[in-house]
C-alpha cells in the first residue's frame, strides 16, 4: 500500500497522495454501503454500517500511526469527540500512541549550537555532558538528559538556593525531587534508571524540536482542509459540527507546540498557579536556555501514574493519586482558568512520596470567567441533580444546538448522574462501563449536541483524566469527589469564587451547595412565574389568529414526495460527478508520482462513478 513506506519520509506530495486516497476511497466506501442499507431492514443497514465503521477505523488508525505528527493528534483528539464520530472510531482511535523512532542525537546538538551559537557540550559548550540517546522521543520532538555546572546557572537561579532547581518554591515546602533524589527505584520517562550524576552537577531536560517538522504539518493541515472541505460540503457531518472551526483550533494548538518559547511561558504560569498546594509540582524552565526550536528544563522524574502496581509496591496509595488528579483539575478549571490540555500517562509522574508531577507544557488552554461561570453552574446543578440547571448551562455554552430534544437530554442526564454517584464506576475494561460509554456515545452521535471548537481540548483531557482516575480507583465516586473539590471554589450562588486564595474566604461546604440550590430554585421559579404571566396573553393571541383563519394547515403529499424524490436523484447524481472528479485528480496525482497501479485503480473508480452518475440522472 501507498502508506506502508510514509513513515520513512516527510515528502509533503507523497504524504499528501496518501491522506487524499485513504479520504476518497472511505468516502467511495460510505457512499457505496449507503445505497445497499436503503435496501436493507434497519437491523440489517446497522450491522452493515458498523462492520464498515470498524474496518474502516483500523486502517485509518494505521495510517496515522505511520504517518505521525500532527495525525496522531487528530486521531487521539477524534477519541473523545463522541458527537462527531460513531462508536467505532471512536474506541479504535483511543488506541493511538505517541510513539516514534527518535532522530539522531547529532541533530540535536547541531539544534542547540544553532539555537544558542556554541556547541551543546565539550570544552565552552553550554552544558557540562549531553547524552545523545534521548529519554523520550515524540512526534513533533525529543527530549535528552545533560548535565551543567551548578556555578553556571543562568541569573534566574542563581539568586538564592530558594530558586534553584529542586528547591520547589514552595510548592509543596520540601525540595523537588529529581534522578539522584529519588534513588535506584526512581524512573525516567521512558522508565529507565537514571545514572547519577557527577559532584557539582545539576541535571536538566533538553526538549529538541524534530527537524523538518513545520514542514510535514504544513502539508497535513493543507490535506485535511481538502478532506474537511469535501466533508462540509457532502456528508451530513458538516450539518452537525463546525469543521472548519476545529481544523483552526487544531491548527492554533500545534503551531504553539513547535514554538518553545510559548511552552516555556505556559509553564511559568502553570508552576505559579501551583503555589501553596501540598502534593503537585511542575518543573523549572530556563528562559535564557529557551529558543523556538530549544527547551531546557529542570530534570525531574518518578513513577508513572498508569501502573498502580508499582506505586503500592513504592508504598504510595493510587487512591490517594486519584483524588488528587481530579481535585487539581477542578481548581485548573474554575479557579485558574488555564489547565494542562494533555494529561496523558507520560505527561504525569508520582514521586515516592506520593506527589504529583505534571511535565509538557505545549498543550494549554485558558478560559475566561465568563466560562468558567457557565461551568460552575452545570457542575452546581450536577451537585444538586438539578436538570434544568444543567441544561441552561450547557445551552450558554453552546454545547446545545436547536432542535436538541430536551426530555431525551434529561433521561440522559439522569442516567449519567446515576452512574456518577449511585453505582461506583467499574474498571474502563469492564462489560458494564464499556456498555455505558457505548449507550453515551450512542446518544451524543445521533442527537443534536455538539461541543464547540473553543471546548475540543477540554473534552479530551476531560476523557483521558476519566480513564486515568477510574484505572487508579475503580470504586471511586465522582459526585461525591466533585462535590468535595468544587464546593470551596463557588461562591454562595454558585458562581467561582475568583478572588483570594483557594478556599479563603469560602462559605462552609453545606451552605454553598445550600446556596446553589436556593440559586437554581429561585430562578426556576421566576421563570415559572414570568411564564405564567404570560400564558393569558399568548392563549388570547392564540385564540385570535384561530378565529382569524391566520393558522392553517396545507400538505400536497404527494408533490411533495415528486419534488423530495427529484431533489434526492439530483444530489446522488451530482455527489457521484463530485466524486469523478476527486479520482480522476487523484489519479493525475498518482501518475505525476510515478505510482501507476494507484492511478490506474483511480481511473478505474472515476469512470464508475461516471457511469453511476448518468444512470442516476436518466431516472
Amino acid at each position: 500500500m501507498l502508506y506502508r513506506s510514509v513513515s520513512h519520509t516527510r515528502h509533503p506530495l507523497v504524504r499528501t497522495l496518501a491522506v487524499l486516497w485513504a479520504a476518497v476511497r472511505v468516502g467511495l466506501e460510505l457512499w457505496w454501503v449507503e445505497r445497499r442499507c436503503a435496501r436493507l431492514p434497519a437491523p440489517a443497514a446497522g450491522e452493515l454500517r458498523r462492520t464498515l465503521y470498524t474496518a474502516q477505523a483500523v486502517r485509518l488508525r494505521v495510517l496515522m500511526t505511520r504517518l505521525q505528527g500532527l495525525w496522531i493528534k487528530l486521531g487521539q483528539f477524534l477519541s473523545t469527540r463522541v458527537d462527531v464520530l460513531p462508536a467505532p472510531f471512536t474506541r479504535e482511535f483511543a488506541r493511538l500512541q505517541d510513539l516514534v523512532p527518535p532522530f539522531p542525537g547529532a541533530q540535536a546538538l547541531a539544534a542547540v549550537a544553532d539555537a544558542f551559537g556554541r556547541a551543546a557540550a565539550g570544552e565552552g559548550g553550554l552544558f557540562a555532558a549531553f547524552e545523545e540517546t534521548p529519554v523520550a522521543a515524540a512526534s513533533l520532538g525529543q527530549v535528552h538528559r545533560a548535565w551543567v555546572r551548578a556555578d553556571t546557572l543562568p541569573p534566574s537561579q542563581g539568586a538564592g538556593a530558594a530558586n534553584r532547581p529542586g528547591a520547589g518554591t514552595g510548592h509543596a515546602g520540601e525540595p523537588q525531587e529529581t534522578a539522584p533524589d529519588d534513588g535506584p527505584a526512581a524512573r525516567g520517562p521512558t522508565g529507565e534508571v537514571p545514572p547519577p550524576p557527577a559532584a557539582g552537577l545539576v541535571p536538566v531536560a533538553v526538549k529538541v524540536l524534530r527537524p523538518g517538522i513545520e514542514r510535514a504539518v504544513a502539508a497535513d493541515l493543507g490535506a485535511l482542509m481538502w478532506i474537511l472541505r469535501g466533508a462540509d460540503r457532502w456528508t451530513r457531518l458538516g450539518r452537525r459540527v463546525d469543521l472548519f472551526a476545529l481544523h483552526g483550533e487544531l491548527a492554533h494548538i500545534t503551531h504553539q507546540e513547535m514554538d518553545y518559547r510559548i511552552e516555556a511561558e505556559h509553564a511559568a504560569r502553570f508552576r505559579e498557579n501551583l503555589r501553596g498546594q501540598p502534593g503537585l509540582r511542575a518543573p523549572f524552565v530556563f528562559p535564557e536556555w529557551t529558543s523556538r526550536r530549544v527547551l531546557v528544563m529542570e530534570y525531574v522524574s518518578g513513577l508513572r501514574i498508569d501502573r498502580p502496581d508499582e506505586l503500592r509496591a513504592a508504598g504510595v496509595q493510587p487512591q490517594a493519586v486519584a483524588a488528587l488528579l481530579a481535585r487539581s483539575y477542578v481548581r485548573q478549571v474554575l479557579r485558574d482558568g488555564f489547565f494542562h490540555a494533555d494529561p496523558h500517562p507520560g505527561n504525569l509522574f508520582v514521586t515516592r512520596g506520593g506527589d504529583l508531577i505534571f511535565i509538557d507544557f505545549g498543550m494549554m488552554a485558558t478560559m475566561g470567567a465568563e466560562e468558567r461561570g457557565h461551568i460552575a453552574r452545570l457542575i452546581t446543578g450536577a451537585i444538586a441533580r438539578d436538570y434544568d440547571a444543567i441544561l441552561s448551562a450547557m445551552g450558554d455554552l453552546g454545547f446545545l444546538r436547536p432542535g436538541a430534544r430536551v426530555p431525551v437530554l434529561r433521561k440522559a442526564l439522569a442516567l449519567a448522574l446515576d452512574q456518577l454517584s449511585g453505582i461506583p464506576l467499574e474498571r474502563p475494561d469492564s462489560a458494564e462501563f464499556r456498555a455505558f460509554l457505548d449507550e453515551m456515545r450512542e446518544f451524543l452521535y445521533t442527537e443534536p449536541f455538539q461541543l464547540p471548537a473553543r471546548y475540543a481540548f477540554l473534552g479530551r483531557a476531560l476523557g483521558i483524566l476519566l480513564g486515568i482516575v477510574t484505572s487508579l480507583d475503580p470504586d471511586i465516586h465522582m459526585l461525591p469527589l466533585l462535590r468535595e473539590a468544587a464546593l470551596p471554589l463557588l461562591g454562595p450562588r454558585g458562581d467561582p469564587a475568583f478572588g483570594g486564595a483557594a478556599g479563603a474566604g469560602a462559605p462552609p461546604l453545606g451552605a454553598s451547595l445550600l446556596g446553589g440550590a436556593l440559586g437554581g430554585a429561585l430562578g426556576g421559579a421566576r421563570d415559572t412565574l414570568l411564564a405564567l404571566y404570560r400564558l393569558p396573553r399568548r392563549v388570547d393571541r392564540l385564540v385570535e389568529r384561530l378565529d382569524e383563519g391566520e393558522l392553517h394547515v396545507q400538505a400536497d403529499l404527494a408533490g411533495l414526495q415528486r419534488r423530495v424524490e427529484g431533489w434526492a436523484r439530483a444530489t446522488r447524481g451530482l455527489a457521484d460527478h463530485m466524486l469523478a472528479g476527486v479520482s480522476a485528480i487523484c489519479a493525475t496525482l498518482f501518475t505525476i508520482a510515478h505510482r501507476p497501479a494507484y492511478a490506474n485503480t483511480a481511473w478505474i473508480a472515476a469512470g464508475l462513478l461516471l457511469l453511476a452518475g448518468w444512470r442516476t440522472s436518466r431516472r
